[in-house]
């Protein structure tokens, strides 16, 4: 990554040292890149969001997903468009909060995850489209690309990355 501020230096680096820090309590890695909308930093892990003040380290809020038996291997951060972040949760859900009060918006399924999907993507958004991806290990699961509508979280289309048995271009 690189910046062109010039504030810090070679000379001046030694100078630099610990603002704040944040402990999350969460048994899951992060593996996620932060993200920093207007002075707040969204930050996840496996079932877990958390809003923290970037100048204090102050939790503003926090977001944890019911427990679920979905598969958590990881999760690689939020979105951020307006008043909203979109979370990707492993059992497969795309939520949407007000990101200033961590009020849940709404809550959709990109996928069942008692077939086996998990969605630990970040989401991507497009004008009014949230794009997120679902998939699995199973060689029987068509890995699905969906967009929903931002404000309400209306499923808009489905792209399968391996069509469905049965269906046009599909192996099976």
């Amino acid at each position: 990554r690189h910046s062109a501020l010039t504030q810090i230096t070679p000379d001046n680096v030694h100078t630099l040292g610990l603002k704040w820090a944040f402990q999350t309590s969460s048994a899951q890695q992060i593996k996620a890149t932060p993200i920093v909308v207007d002075g707040i930093v969204y930050l996840t892990a496996p079932d877990n969001l958390w809003a923290i003040d970037a100048r204090s380290g102050r939790q503003i809020w926090r977001y944890q997903h019911p427990p679920n038996d979905a598969f958590h291997i990881g999760h690689r951060g939020v979105a951020v468009h307006g008043r909203t972040v979109f979370l990707t949760t492993p059992d497969a859900h795309l939520l949407a909060f007000d990101r200033f009060t961590g009020k849940l918006l709404w809550n959709v399924e990109v996928a069942d995850s008692a077939r086996g999907f998990w969605s630990t993507n970040a989401p991507l958004v497009i004008r009014d489209h949230v794009i997120v991806g679902g998939s699995g290990d199973f060689d029987n699961l068509p890995g699905t690309l969906r967009a929903f509508d931002s404000a309400t979280g209306a499923a808009q289309w489905t792209f399968y990355s391996t069509p469905p048995a049965g269906t046009p271009g599909s192996i099976a």
